[in-house]
């Protein structure tokens, strides 16, 4: 007899750039009896090799990011969006940004998750319950004023799909000062 969609848990796929954080989680969700596959991603996403079809993604963009834009998120989740349409995505990240989770909650994914994450926190994330509290990371707590500054401006630069100009009109400033912003880090990071 085999066992109903809602009594079996969900195959979950980590993608993570990072080794102990993708490896840890992966371990959490194996001993909550979940079927779960660590990749470190040492390619482009649509050529990683899966072992499985996904049901859930948990993808740090960071992982994805291939240095053409400020924003990596919207991107990455498009190319796993198209090559695993029926998963479900948990966007887990260390560098917390609002462009990035606008652009997760626009492409569709469950969660948006600031790094330290659990296994706890990303199996309520699948069953849709709220989880007790997220720890709280030490680098979110408080930014400074140019980080604000910083995530502003990659938004606007996301909602005018990365388009320079429009997007120096948008903020009252010139082409070369956004140029100048852009070609910074962000401040924290």
């Amino acid at each position: 007899m085999s066992a109903s969609k809602a009594d079996r848990h969900p195959h979950v796929l980590i993608i993570d750039a990072s080794q102990p954080d993708g490896g840890r989680l992966r371990r959490d969700l194996e001993s909550a009896g979940w079927c779960a596959s660590f990749i470190q991603p040492t390619q482009a996403l649509p050529d990683l090799p899966v072992p499985f079809v996904p049901e859930v993604i948990v993808v740090e963009p960071a992982a994805a990011r291939d240095g053409r834009g400020p924003v990596g998120c919207p991107r990455a989740l498009h190319q796993l969006r198209d090559r695993f349409p029926g998963a479900g995505m948990v966007v887990v990240t260390d560098s917390p940004s609002l462009a990035d989770c606008f652009h997760a909650a626009r492409l569709g994914a469950r969660a948006y998750l600031a790094k330290p994450v659990t296994a706890e926190m990303i199996v309520a994330s699948v069953e849709g319950v709220p989880f007790a509290s997220q720890p709280e990371s030490p680098k979110a707590a408080i930014h400074s004023l140019a980080r604000y500054e910083w995530e502003y401006v990659a938004w606007v630069m996301a909602i005018s799909e990365n388009n320079k100009s429009k997007a120096a009109r948008m903020l009252g400033i010139r082409r070369g000062s956004l140029q100048r912003k852009l070609a910074k880090r962000p401040p924290g990071l």
